[in-house]
């Protein structure tokens, strides 16, 4: 996880932006982290905010703000206005942290504020993977993951980086599963291998894993649920690994499906808190190190309070 802190900003505003975002415990995380590395000034909101409104909404920003953290749908929308600064941005087209420069120039729109694109998703998955499952290398895991959106490349990413080589993608929309197929199988020339299979398929495929990443809307796999709840009595999940990046609801149908059958599981929000470090760093020009040892214990036990 790199923060580059060398960039200049004034500003002392943030927020998460997406639709809907109403249910978003961002602000809890950021506005715990200044408050325990005491920038008593700054302050962290959430904003409705769609693919079609987003232009508007850089628009209308003022010096007053530091950076805006990216959820649903705007991870890729958000690539037509600002820089790509890291080289995950670079490869999956994905962002979901955006960094305000007002003594900059915006190249791309003159009435904006330069603005640095980063992803911190995959240090989410990461870091989940290895305090929360102790997987720090897994190069002899095979993977599925449920869904083929940005969140599922962020996903994949994570996982090649920490040595992952054999992947099953388990995806309503076959066209996009694919071409996620080809896009991930060059991912840092690890020369993936990458299935695509039916949605139909996914409980076989679970069953095969040793490592599961759902990364599709609150309940899009209530009925993978269903399907192993009435799976044989005697099939056990063992040593399968399930993380659920949604955190509401929680835990999920999915979580607790296979949890029943003794798979390890956990939801979103473990992602969400360790994703959320670097997107602090980033915005405060402060050293990644200095936010984990000062903040994240305050800014888990807040989040753990609100769920």
């Amino acid at each position: 996880m790199n923060a580059d802190n060398t960039s200049s900003s004034t500003g002392n505003q943030a927020a998460v932006l997406g639709s809907p975002i109403a249910h978003s415990l961002s602000p809890v995380l950021h506005n715990t982290a200044y408050e325990a590395l005491q920038l008593t000034d700054w302050q962290y909101g959430r904003h409705d905010i769609t693919a079609e409104t987003l232009e508007d909404f850089f628009l209308s920003i003022n010096d007053s703000w530091a950076g805006v953290s990216m959820t649903m749908p705007l991870k890729q929308k958000a690539l037509e206005f600002g820089e790509v600064s890291d080289e995950r941005v670079a490869f999956l087209g994905v962002s979901n942290t955006a960094v305000f420069d007002w003594q900059r120039s915006n190249p791309q729109h003159e009435n904006m504020p330069h603005i640095s694109l980063y992803n911190t998703d995959v240090d989410g998955v990461k870091l989940t993977f290895a305090d929360e499952f102790n997987i720090g290398n897994a190069s002899d895991a095979r993977v599925c993951i449920i869904g083929s959106g940005s969140t599922a490349m962020s996903a994949m990413a994570a996982l090649i980086e920490i040595g992952a080589r054999d992947f099953v993608i388990c995806a309503a929309d076959a066209e996009q599963a694919s071409a996620m197929r080809t896009k991930m199988s060059s991912y840092q020339k690890s020369q993936a291998h990458i299935d695509v299979q039916p949605w139909g398929s996914a409980v076989k495929h679970i069953q095969q894993s040793d490592i599961i990443i759902s990364t599709v809307p609150a309940h899009a796999t209530d009925g993978l649920a269903q399907e192993i709840n009435n799976l044989a009595a005697n099939i056990s999940l063992t040593n399968k690994h399930l993380l659920d990046v949604i955190y509401d609801p929680r835990p999920t149908q999915l979580m607790q499906s296979l949890s029943a059958r003794e798979a390890i599981v956990r939801g979103g929000e473990h992602m969400l808190l360790r994703q959320a470090l670097a997107q602090v760093a980033y915005m405060t020009h402060l050293p990644v190190r200095h936010v984990i040892d000062t903040a994240f214990a305050h800014m888990k036990t807040a989040l753990f309070e609100q769920l």
